[in-house]
């Protein structure tokens, strides 16, 4: 199984990542390849911003978005999506300026994640909520 991260910027979506209550995501990237896939949710609030995991699942469907705003739209019958009040502050974990750096600050979509440090530090905090 390969690792995804998306993150969810609120500036750009026009609504903050704890609305969100459905195991879904949209993106203009493609997203061919993600089925049976993990894609971890992440979103950041503040300036400075403070990063969170808000979520997880396992991609199983990819659709057009059919609201249009954006090309695709992946959605998963397994994983989670938290309350805000259960996120995982990302900040100051030792994995995470690897992650940022690896995903230029989340300036590219959809990617895969391809260091183990990274996804494990992930899987440990989900298995902590």
């Amino acid at each position: 199984m390969t690792d995804f991260v998306v993150y969810h910027n609120p500036d750009v979506m026009g609504y903050r990542a704890e609305s969100v209550d459905r195991l879904a995501i949209v993106t203009d990237k493609s997203a061919n390849g993600v089925d049976g896939h993990q894609i971890w949710v992440l979103t950041g609030e503040g300036r400075p911003r403070t990063y969170y995991l808000c979520g997880w699942f396992v991609a199983d469907r990819v659709t057009p978005d059919p609201s249009l705003r954006f090309a695709t739209m992946v959605t998963g019958s397994s994983g989670k999506m938290l309350p805000k009040r259960s996120w995982p502050i990302l900040n100051d974990q030792e994995w995470f300026p690897s992650l940022r750096c690896s995903q230029d600050n989340f300036a590219f979509g959809l990617q895969p994640i391809s260091d183990s440090d990274v996804i494990r530090g992930l899987k440990q905090l989900a298995a902590k909520v």
